[in-house]
Parts: structure tokens; sequence; C-alpha cells
């Protein structure tokens, strides 16, 4: 499995997901036409300023989680903070969620593995809601369950859209649901519903690369930015969709900078379908990780490939309110799970594989010029 992306697995073994469209998107079949907003920025930047991560950045803290087990930061794929400084990790590899003290020691687990109320397959993403409680959406059963801190379940709302990756909380009661989900001859990636699970609306069409490399790679990331907004893509596209909140219509279109970018090209996949040289392949690519707004606006995304050495290499890609890119910092060291107050939480691991989180202070390195 590639780190912090959505792979189908029976996409590849054996490449039994069709092509939803024939390389376009029939905007006449998508509930909101979302192909007029443009480009965001009428004159976006040629290149952004680079920087070395630990050149501008404190050393930060280090915390390492005691019992998450060997090689556990790979499974990492949810990381929130409530109001209190309580903790929310899920962990793919594990199926386990846990509550955790502000310090990453004690824990408590949330659910268990099943399929009964309160009970998970595949937890694929997760969140404290506005009021507190604790969201998980099941990938493997289409069903969002909403508990108490306490870990007490409040309801479980199943035929939730299949596949989605991240949840992104609007408001009290609604959600941002993030995901490949096919809806007649289309793929939309964006589902707004409320904490009932009643869906309000649905839109934002996957590019043409989702289908042209058959959904092996189907995440999709996004986060809120300002003005009743939000922004979203694919994971192997550096296209950002900025969409309304109240309706799904897409406001504006910007990208990362196409020299910073490795596109996963479909005609360079290997023959016969085999694993390794297939995993190979989706890791020479860039991928958005994750995306994140900071307290001025701006937008953080975190993207991830694997250089022909073998290193893994992580970067961040800073955009103004505009989403005009601005910096481009190298050398990240490990995958960013979330930012929180301007603290960004990027994970890692020791040498003997333990999980540790690594906390670092985004300003006011980032505001230099």
């Amino acid at each position: 499995m590639v780190h912090g992306l959505g792979i189908v697995a029976s996409a590849l073994l054996t490449s039994a997901i069709p092509l939803i469209v024939d390389g376009q998107t029939p905007n006449k079949h998508v509930p909101n036409d979302l192909a007029q907003g443009g480009a965001c920025v009428a004159q976006p930047v040629a290149v952004a300023r680079e920087f070395l991560f630990d050149r501008i950045f404190p050393a930060g803290r280090l915390d390492t989680i005691p019992d998450a087990g060997p090689d556990a930061a790979l499974g990492i794929r949810v990381l929130d903070r409530n109001a209190s400084g309580q903790v929310l990790i899920i962990d793919s590899r594990s199926r386990r969620i846990t509550i955790r003290d502000a310090n990453l020691r004690s824990s408590r687990s949330i659910g268990r593995e099943g399929e009964g109320p309160g009970e998970f397959r595949l937890p694929s993403a997760g969140m404290f809601d506005a009021n507190g409680d604790i969201v998980v959406i099941d990938m493997a059963l289409s069903r969002m369950s909403i508990f108490q801190p306490n870990g007490v379940l409040i309801s479980s709302v199943p035929r939730i859209p299949s596949n989605i990756r991240q949840v992104v909380g609007t408001g009290a009661s609604s959600f941002l649901l993030l995901g490949a989900v096919p809806k007649a001859n289309y793929i939309h990636l964006a589902t707004l519903v409320e904490r009932d699970g009643q869906v309000k609306w649905q839109g934002v069409p996957a590019e043409p690369i989702l289908q042209a490399t058959n959904l092996v790679v189907d995440g999709v990331w996004g986060a809120l930015t300002r003005g009743g907004t939000a922004v979203l893509g694919l994971s192997i596209s550096p296209t950002i969709v900025r969409v309304d909140l109240k309706d799904g219509h897409e406001v504006c279109r910007s990208n990362i900078p196409r020299q910073y970018w490795v596109q996963l090209d479909p005609r360079l996949r290997p023959a016969g379908g085999g694993l390794g040289p297939t995993r190979d392949w989706i890791d020479r690519a860039s991928h958005v990780q994750s995306a994140h707004s900071l307290s001025n606006g701006d937008l953080l995304l975190s993207t991830e490939r694997t250089a022909p050495n073998g290193e893994v290499q992580n970067e961040w890609h800073i955009f103004d309110t505009r989403l005009a890119a601005t910096k481009r910092i190298r050398n990240v060291p490990g995958r960013l799970l979330r930012v929180f107050n301007d603290t960004a939480w990027i994970t890692g691991a020791t040498e003997d594989g333990r999980a540790i989180i690594r906390r670092v202070q985004l300003f006011p390195s980032l505001a230099k010029p």
C-alpha cells in the first residue's frame, strides 16, 4: 500500500474496476456544472520561493507513541485534536482507533473490529466535530459512526457513499465527505452530508487521469478555506479546486507548479500488473498527501514521491489566499498529518520502527519573505 494514498486493492491485483468515462467529464450528467470557475489567479507565479525545511524551522518537539507497535507510523492515517488537547489517532494497519492525552501517552480505544454498531472493518477517516464528538467513517461498511468523547456510540449512519478517504467538518451538523465515488457515468469527489446522513449535494467530477489510471490510486484530499469555501483535489493530480460549500459549485482552479510535480503516467504502467512493479510506478510519481489551512489564510499542501534512488521526498507547497503558489519547502522529515494552531504534526519512526510525532511551529518561519 502506498503511504497516505487511497489504493484500491482489486485494481492493483486484477484491474477489475472499469473505466467510467472515456477520457472526458460529461458535465451534462453532473448535478452542478463545475467547469465554469476558471483560474483562481490570472497570472500565476511561475516559480515559488524555495526553502530547505531544517534551515527555516526549529527542531520542534518529538513524542514517541509507546504502544503503537513496530512500523506504526506507516499506518497512521488520521490524527485530530479537540479543544481539551485530546488526540484522535486512526491506524489503518491495525484498524485501531484510540484517544490519547496531549503527550500521546495514555490511551483508550474507540469501538472494535467487527460489523455491528460501533464496530469497524476498515476505518478510513475520522475527526472531532464541532460538538466534541468523534466521527468515524468506515470505508468497507459505507457507514458513519458518531461517538461521545467517552466512546459511547451516539448514532450509526448506514449507506453513506463508499470509498470515503477524508471527512471535514463544515459546521455543527454537516460534514464534507471526500472520496472517488462512482455515480451514473461519472465519478464525483465530494459529498456534503448532514449529521443524520442526509445528502445536501454531491459534485466535483474527477479529472480524466483517475479513469486513465483505472482508479489504481484514488485518494482525495481537502480542507476548509475562508469565505464559506473548501479546496480539494485528487492525490494524483496537481489541480486544486475551490468550491462553494452552499451548493458545491466550482469557484476557481489553481495548481501546484508543474516543475515541482511528477505526473503518474498511465502509459508507463508495468505490463502484467505485478504488485511490486506497480507499486514502484505509483511511488515514483508525485502525490498530494494532505491539505491544511493556516491562520493567515494560506493553504499548505503536503506532497510525497520516491526518487529513483529510493529516497522518499516530502515537500510542502504554500499558496496565498488567491491560491497563488508562494513557497516550496523541501526535505520535510516525514509525512504531515495535521496542523493545529499553526503547529505541524509530522509522523516518522525511530530506528527500531516505533512511531514518533514531531511538532513544529510554522510561524514566524513561514512569514519570512
